[in-house]
């Protein structure tokens, strides 16, 4: 009786996901998103060229001026949080804990609500912008004054992180008072008539 051997089959090596027969590389993801970035970004410049900006949104364009700025940076940079080693020094030493600037969304609404925050500085630039668009509705119905500052990542300067979306104090110190009251010029004392204007669709 004669033996019959198998014969070999080449397997085809299946394809991926994305239907190509290469590897899928970090090299190729990395192209993906960026062309993902760049669609999503066409498309938000097209409705922003399009359509009006509400009130709501159109009120964090305005910028707070340059010689506030200045005064607001030089008294909280004195406030920054301390680090982890500053604090493991500070609990050796049985002192209790300094002032220092309070940041992060729900510390930040806990503080508001609770009638603590003395300024709020909030991003204008924070993506997406619903994640702070509440704040200043929310800092008016509670009398706490704001401000809209125009970086995300100078307000993380202040507290030692890359960015922050919105930043407070909550005590009263020293030079915060004048603050306060330039600041409510600039923008509680003008909420009212800021939620009126709505925002022209960007010229194209």
């Amino acid at each position: 009786m004669q033996i019959i051997q198998p014969t070999e089959h080449k397997v085809k090596a299946p394809k991926n996901k994305r239907g190509s027969g290469q590897k899928h590389t970090a090299e190729m993801a990395k192209k993906e998103r960026d062309a993902q970035d760049k669609l999503i970004a066409k498309k938000k410049t097209a409705l922003e060229s399009a359509l009006k900006c509400p009130p709501a949104i159109h009120q964090f364009k305005q910028k707070i001026s340059d010689d506030l700025k200045d005064k607001i940076e030089e008294v909280f940079k004195r406030y920054r949080p301390e680090n982890p080693e500053e604090k493991a020094e500070r609990v050796e030493q049985g002192k209790d804990k300094k002032v220092s600037i309070i940041f992060g969304i729900r510390q930040i609404v806990k503080s508001i609500e609770q009638k603590k925050a003395k300024l709020v500085l909030i991003a204008n630039d924070v993506d997406p912008l619903v994640v702070v668009l509440f704040l200043p509705s929310l800092c008016k119905k509670m009398g706490v004054s704001y401000a809209i500052y125009d970086s995300k990542n100078k307000l993380g300067a202040l507290v030692g992180r890359k960015s922050a979306a919105c930043i407070a104090l909550n005590e009263m110190v020293p030079g915060l008072q004048e603050l306060v009251t330039e600041v409510d010029e600039e923008f509680s004392e003008k909420y009212a008539e800021n939620m009126k204007k709505w925002g022209r669709p960007a010229a194209k």
